[in-house]
């Protein structure tokens, strides 16, 4: 009876991914052949020529044959109630003219980001879950599986055709993003598929060098995949360790320069994505080089955002007595070298304590969190690299390693948190000594902060650089306050109770 239903499950799944590729296909020729006109022109700066679809609507100027150049940007299109708008998905909605140039044309493309990113998830999810399906019931069909591979890069091609088109022919469209797109699928099935994990440490290089959105998904079907119980072995424990080092060493060098964005764009995910360079360390070192007397409106580094020197400086006590003298970005690359080798170096010694963990604590010094960390490398990077080294010995000069925390809460006042935290380990271990040493340094600090605001300025917790790159309790609790009464003080902490 089992092998009667399975053959019916084996027919349902095959039919169904015969169905979705002919429609894919069916979808990619109708919204090529069909509401749609066709501009053919040549590209100055590239001296090529160059065809683009604009929707059957668009009015089309006279500048067949013409030499022009061109830039392009996406225009957001309702798909409902209009859904006849999906017609135009893909295709040049409308054409801006320069004036002075009438050979210099702005495309805009239809596009809908939100059904887009969608259509990612639902489409890709469920190709996902086919693969986890045929897993299960120990479907080995060669033929199977490679249906299902080919409706995983057609749906990625028509999803990106369609709502991230750039001007040219279809085979002009076949650009870095959609191979990075296809070998990101094929390396999330083979992984799943064959569980091996050579094959699963190439993988996890292409996804923190090129498509770091979906390292997380990657990293986690293979350890679902292979039941969280994986096998290493020497060889692999030498390919492993060289994770880290290749991780920080690509951020660093991306972040030198410009050049380097497409590059830069990979390294990172699209929800704090940007080509900003270490904004929040950038902002703090602006606000010593304001103690200086020297201090001046600052551009952060490839952004248009630019920092003044405010009234009152910083938060944090000791902020308000640290000048820094010199070039900022220099200052801020030399900074993170120095962090980045503390933390490879840090890595090291955890491997050599716990050489078991391998996979754990490397997976964790590239995951989500450390990158985004990274991106942004705001103070609390210093506490990553250092806390480790400092818990390790802390047992044997806790006094020592206390007063060292308690002046990073001078500089942020949140790392009070590892206070209470040794605070909380100490009154577990009954260790009195502990107990005594860390509730000083919470008394010492609250005492420092009371002088401070008493006779310097009020606690004044400054914004991102950008409030689209701020993240936390504290900017998300800001952030809720907009829809009651902004910045009123009750409601703000309320919100951070809440949250």
């Amino acid at each position: 009876m089992k092998r009667v239903d399975n053959n019916i499950q084996l027919r349902i799944i095959s039919l169904l991914l015969l169905t979705i590729f002919l429609s894919l296909l069916t979808l990619f020729l109708v919204q090529e052949s069909n509401f749609s006109k066709s501009l053919s022109f040549t590209d100055l700066e590239e001296n090529k020529n160059l065809t683009i679809k604009t929707c059957d609507d668009v009015l089309i100027k006279n500048i067949q044959n013409n030499d022009v150049s061109y830039t392009f940007s996406y225009k957001f299109i309702d798909i409902f109630p209009e859904i006849e708008n999906i017609r135009c998905l893909g295709k040049v909605v409308d054409i801006w003219t320069n004036e002075e140039d009438l050979n210099s044309l702005h495309f805009l493309y239809g596009s809908n980001q939100k059904l887009y990113d969608y259509l990612n998830f639902i489409g890709n999810g469920f190709f996902l879950a086919i693969i986890f399906f045929l897993k299960k019931y120990n479907f080995t069909l060669s033929n199977l599986k490679l249906l299902n591979i080919t409706n995983i890069i057609i749906f990625n091609f028509l999803l990106n055709y369609l709502f991230k088109r750039t001007p040219g022919s279809i085979f002009q469209f076949l650009d870095l993003n959609i191979f990075v797109i296809l070998f990101t699928f094929l390396f999330m099935f083979l992984s799943i598929d064959m569980k091996n994990l050579k094959l699963f440490l190439i993988g996890l290089l292409f996804f923190i060098t090129f498509n770091y959105d979906f390292f997380g998904v990657y990293a986690l079907s293979y350890l679902i995949s292979n039941k969280f119980k994986v096998d290493i072995n020497e060889k692999d424990f030498k390919y492993l360790v060289l994770f880290p080092p290749i991780f920080y060493f690509q951020r660093f060098i991306a972040a030198l320069s410009e050049e380097f964005n497409i590059f830069w764009s990979g390294l990172f995910q699209n929800f704090y994505f940007g080509f900003s360079r270490f904004i929040d360390l950038q902002a703090d070192f602006h606000i010593l080089n304001c103690h200086t007397g020297q201090g001046s409106p600052y551009n952060i580094n490839f952004t248009e955002i630019v920092n003044y020197c405010p009234d009152t400086i910083g938060y944090g006590p000791i902020r308000k007595l640290i000048p820094l003298y010199g070039d900022i970005w220099t200052t801020v690359l030399f900074t993170l070298f120095v962090i980045f080798l503390i933390i490879v170096f840090q890595y090291k010694e955890i491997l050599l304590r716990y050489p078991a963990e391998i996979l754990v604590s490397t997976l964790f010094l590239i995951s989500p969190s450390v990158n985004l960390l990274v991106h942004l490398s705001n103070p609390d990077i210093f506490y990553f690299a250092l806390i480790y080294f400092f818990l390790k010995n802390y047992e044997k000069n806790p006094i020592l390693y206390s007063s060292i925390i308690y002046i990073f809460t001078l500089w942020k006042v949140h790392a009070v948190g590892i206070l209470f935290g040794l605070l909380f380990c100490a009154l577990v271990k009954s260790n009195q000594k502990i107990i005594k040493t860390n509730v000083f340094f919470i008394f010492l600090t609250l005492v420092t902060y009371i002088i401070d605001v008493t006779f310097t300025e009020p606690l004044k917790i400054p914004g991102s650089p950008d409030e689209r790159l701020a993240y936390g309790i504290l900017h998300d609790a800001l952030q809720l306050t907009k829809f009651t009464e902004y910045g009123n003080t009750l409601q703000y902490f309320s919100f951070i109770v809440v949250l």
